[in-house]
């Protein structure tokens, strides 16, 4: 496990919210102090990207973007009135945040096994850390950036609802703030990365009693169990017998919709018009549940 400083974790989110996850190095220089920029490029969390090639300078006291070009062995760019003007390489020079370093550190900061590997969701934007106990709980974790874009948050939607709607999953999201349009299915919770970040650790590390209370200390899982002996719905939990719950799992496979409701001692199990009593005294049997299904 690599030492990474929390000072130096937030500098590395600070820029994986931009778009392109990029910064030039003037505005490393502007937007963070000399240390900072020092230990943010020899940590392996930013590295070297193609060289910008739009350059913004001053002309009639107006920024104007040009378009740079070779010229006698390095960079200049075309001045209507003075001509060529060369341009030090080093305001050129482009930073790009390392997602794997990033990662790798929120994964420690949780203490996931360094041997665990995560899940690519979306290249460069959603990442499957796997599990972390969070209280006493071992929870799913997902890791976002850009989720205050529209496509990406669809994204992880659907990968949530197709993954962890009975299981939900807290996301920490690298973004400035959680954006009105991203409601995640299920009981899965999204969390800013900057408030999961523990504040009096010098040291990165995840508060992870403040992300407990956050996903809910015992959240139920939706659905039916894998048994099919127990159904949470609706915030109801449901009891079956071995044979209501061979009844359940046959029509819940056959993809009939179902209404589960209590009543008088019954289990009340609506398929389409008909409904049929569960209950353990009854002779509802498999055959009569596959003629439903027909």
């Amino acid at each position: 496990m690599v030492r990474v400083t929390a000072e130096l974790f937030r500098a590395a989110c600070r820029i994986a919210q931009t778009a392109s996850g990029r910064m030039t190095a003037p505005n490393l220089k502007r937007c963070f102090p000399g240390a900072i920029v020092q230990k943010i490029v020899s940590s392996g969390a930013l590295l070297k990207a193609p060289h910008s090639l739009d350059y913004t300078a001053s002309f009639d006291d107006e920024e104007r973007s040009h378009d740079l070009q070779r010229h006698e062995g390095g960079w200049a760019y075309l001045d209507p009135r003075s001509g060529w003007v060369r341009v030090d390489g080093d305001a050129l020079r482009v930073y790009q945040v390392s997602y794997d370093w990033l990662v790798r550190a929120a994964m420690d900061a949780l203490g996931m096994d360094a041997r665990t590997g995560p899940q690519t969701v979306l290249e460069n934007k959603i990442w499957a850390l796997g599990t972390a106990w969070l209280g006493k709980r071992k929870t799913p974790v997902v890791l976002g950036r850009r989720l205050d874009d529209e496509s990406t948050a669809r994204a992880l939607c659907a990968y949530l609802q197709d993954k962890h709607a009975r299981d939900p999953a807290l996301v920490l999201a690298i973004v400035p703030d959680v954006p009105p349009f991203l409601h995640l299915p299920g009981q899965s919770r999204p969390v800013l990365m900057g408030d999961a970040i523990d504040g009096e650790s010098q040291t990165l590390k995840l508060n992870t009693a403040y992300l407990a209370e956050k996903i809910g200390a015992s959240p139920q899982r939706q659905g039916f169990a894998e048994s099919y002996r127990t159904c949470h719905h609706d915030g109801q939990d449901y009891t079956f017998s071995k044979m209501q719950a061979a009844v359940m799992e046959l029509l819940h496979k056959h993809g009939k919709p179902m209404n589960l409701s209590h009543n008088s001692g019954f289990t009340m199990v609506g398929i389409c018009d008909s409904i049929v009593l569960v209950d353990s005294q009854t002779k509802t049997k498999r055959q009569k549940c596959q003629n439903l299904l027909n």
